[in-house]
């Protein structure tokens, strides 16, 4: 896959050209020399001040045609100073150490959030080159230079692991002062440390009152060791999913090094909950520890916070210590950080000012040019959140509307996991792709058993992929042929090799779900029905129910692949449905032997023979089915064509690969169809809706189709203007 380039990379192309041909240590000789020349003295003076050696290069041309680049940013160029001066890390070394750094769009945006006044004692426990301290002196002062150097000289903390880091730091505030000795100043107050092993205690101001701001952009990554980014770090070329063919030397030692360290941090910080230890679990906590009694935490954090049953400590200690919640919701579409531009993030200010708590202010962000833009935001009452969600997961609701619909079905329904919940789910991670690899084999033996995988599962169809050839991620599969669960695994596994529990469990069909996923996917819950003797890989979770009875199974797979569950869903989950996220969500409240639940059962069985019968079928049939389930599993809910209109909203990647009709960019066929059948459901009629589906059908769309297997589904229909008989 392609490195994703920032935005920020991109405008600061011309000056990183510019500094291209010079070595680090030159370039700093560059950077400093424009510092110097925005501040108003000469560098020589700045170098004499911090004993750095005289360059070998004629900086003072160099550094001039430097800032001519930088004034044409839509950045300021103190800004730009510190993101030039950034070490730089390649996508191997970014990933490893979990260090992305800040946009300066970002930065702006969040010191604008979290500041005060200049007199605000501020604090970066992991600071990089400082571009977070600059915005929020930007923030704080704006071209006033007079109080930006008094700001500098005496309200600004700093630290980071990387000595170079903290020189970069340095020249970047300094180009905002009028005085060196403000510079020197500072320089006591920017240390090279490891801030989660020295803590509060490095800064003595935090021990008293503590500081009024904290920010911070803390690494992403986990404290924990594996052999692929170990390998990769030694310079071995592959990829996720390759088999092990290197045994590393000094792979273990350096292993229980890391598990040492994450030790070491959980006997200092509490509130980090179960699982691996993640850098910015323990930097929030640290930040919070260093946030004054009406201090203010300003942190870029993964969207996990508000969601992940591993951040449910922390989300208690944010609740209980902090009556501001401000939390901003990205997706790095606007390429503030070279990762997928799906990826979900969070600003969150957190601020203690208050005396009393104030409703969580949800918003989602969008970057522009120069900055960042919001929606108006959602207002999520803390007494409604707690009762719903006992966890205090936060659903990533982007409007008042969908916060009272969300709301509203957590309210109607069960969630999966309530002890006395008849659809309470018995989960397993039967066989797992890494730790059992060893037993694997690539062609059937005598006593082998297929091995399912993620490829192999669509929504009620279970083997609608069939493996080609190649490894991990360059492995080629080929959609099935419509109305085929031929299974063509990539691998196979010996019975005897089997872990008890799934050599128990494949006698048994049962619910099998693609924890891999994303809300922003064509769909994000994926569920079948898993026949008896297959296993299934850890990426493909399966269910029993307390009743292994094969209708409540389907009834099962009916719901979960429901436009309502699934938009419900998509408040709460990123990319992974976890165990915990699947059993806070909410199922209608029938009962599994009910006419209602039956019936969903019914219709899940016609599109479950459909599509595994190895016959010709026709899609537009089954399409039908599945719209009136998810008519059904709508008014289960209590919801009507107004709530489905705006769950619709939500499921843009609908149709791709469907033909559109005259005039129009996209199909939205399922869309017309669901609103067909939903109001012939509700006792309504929705002509508009009907014609528009005839029209559809006449050109060859065909509803509920995946992009993917567009193109090996069979363009032939029924009529549409009725539903299943049994409506």
């Amino acid at each position: 896959m392609s490195t994703i380039r920032t935005r920020e990379s991109v405008a600061l192309h011309a000056a990183s050209a510019l500094l291209s041909s010079y070595e680090p240590s030159e370039r700093f000789d560059v950077l400093e020399e424009a510092s110097s020349r925005l501040a108003g003295w000469t560098c020589s003076e700045y170098r004499e001040r911090f004993s750095i050696e005289e360059p070998n290069i004629p900086t003072e041309q160099i550094a001039k045609d430097l800032l001519a680049l930088l004034e044409a940013l839509p950045a300021h160029p103190s800004l730009a100073l510190a993101a030039l001066a950034q070490p730089a890390l390649d996508a191997h070394r970014k990933r490893t150490t979990g260090a992305y750094y800040t946009d300066f769009r970002l930065a702006t945006d969040l010191a604008s959030q979290a500041i005060r006044t200049d007199r605000d004692t501020i604090i970066d426990p992991a600071s990089g080159t400082g571009i977070l301290l600059v915005a929020a002196v930007r923030a704080a002062c704006g071209d006033d230079r007079r109080a930006s150097t008094r700001m500098v000289a005496e309200c600004i903390c700093a630290a980071d692991l990387d000595e170079i880091a903290i020189r970069g730091a340095r020249l970047s505030l300094a180009s905002m002062c009028e005085s060196l000795s403000a510079i020197e100043h500072l320089d006591s107050r920017l240390q090279v440390i490891d801030s989660l092993a020295d803590g509060p205690a490095a800064w003595p101001i935090a021990s008293s009152s503590g500081f009024d701001v904290v920010l911070a952009n803390p690494p992403w990554e986990r404290v924990k060791l594996s052999r692929h980014e170990f390998l990769k770090s030694n310079g071995v070329d592959r990829h996720y999913g390759h088999d092990y063919e290197h045994h590393p030397k000094h792979y273990q030692s350096a292993r229980a090094q890391r598990a040492r360290y994450a030790e070491a941090l959980l006997q200092v910080y509490s509130n980090q909950g179960r699982g691996e230890v993640d850098l910015f679990k323990v930097f929030l906590e640290l930040g919070a520890d260093l946030a004054g009694p009406k201090g203010t935490l300003g942190i870029l954090v993964p969207g996990g916070l508000i969601r992940s049953l591993g951040c449910a400590q922390l989300r208690k200690r944010l609740w209980n210590e902090f009556n501001e919640l401000d939390i901003t919701v990205h997706d790095n579409r606007s390429r503030f950080f070279s990762i997928d531009t799906r990826f979900k993030f969070l600003s969150l200010v957190a601020s203690r000012a208050t005396s009393n708590p104030a409703p969580i202010r949800l918003s989602h962000g969008a970057g522009t040019a120069g900055g960042v833009e919001r929606t108006s935001p959602t207002l999520i009452g803390r007494r409604t959140l707690e009762r719903l969600s006992p966890s205090l997961a936060i659903p990533e609701v982007r409007s008042t509307e969908e916060w009272r619909l969300w709301r509203r079905m957590a309210e109607v329904g069960r969630n999966l996991g309530d002890a006395d919940s008849p659809w309470h789910p018995f989960i397993l991670r039967e066989v797992d792709m890494t730790r059992d690899r060893p037993h694997f084999c690539r062609e059937m033996t005598k006593g082998a058993v297929p091995v399912a995988e993620g490829r192999m599962v669509a929504q009620h169809w279970f083997g609608a992929k069939q493996y080609l050839g190649g490894t991990g991620r360059s492995a080629e599969w080929r959609p099935s042929p419509f109305g085929s669960s031929r299974v063509h695994p990539q691998f196979w596994i010996p019975k005897e090799a089997l872990p008890k529990s799934a050599s128990e469990r494949i006698t048994d069909e049962r619910i099998g779900f693609c924890d891999i996923t994303g809300q922003t996917n064509e769909r994000t819950i994926i569920a079948a029905l898993i026949p008896s003797g297959v296993v299934c890989g850890n990426k493909v979770p399966t269910i029993q129910l307390r009743e292994h009875d094969h209708s409540h199974l389907l009834t099962w797979i009916a719901i979960a692949n429901s436009i309502a569950f699934d938009w419900w869903a998509r408040r709460i989950v990123t990319t992974t449905v976890n165990f915990f996220l699947l059993q806070a969500m909410p199922f209608p409240n029938l009962e599994p032997s009910s006419l209602p639940a039956r019936h969903l059962g019914e219709l899940a069985e016609r599109i479950n023979r459909a599509l595994s019968g190895g016959q010709p079928c026709d899609p537009w049939e089954i399409a039908a089915w599945r719209a009136e389930i998810d008519a059904r599993v709508l008014l289960s809910f209590g919801l009507d064509l107004a709530d489905l209109q705006l769950m619709l909203d939500d499921f843009l990647l609908l149709d791709r690969g469907q033909p559109s009709l005259t005039g129009e960019k996209r199909s939205t066929v399922t869309r017309d169809l669901l609103l067909s059948i939903t109001s012939e459901v509700l006792g309504a009629t929705d002509s508009l809706a009907s014609e528009r589906v005839e029209e559809a059908r006449s050109i060859g769309a065909v509803p509920f189709v995946p992009a993917e297997y567009a193109s090996s589904i069979p363009h032939f229909g029924i009529t549409t203007n009725a539903i299943a008989s049994s409506t």
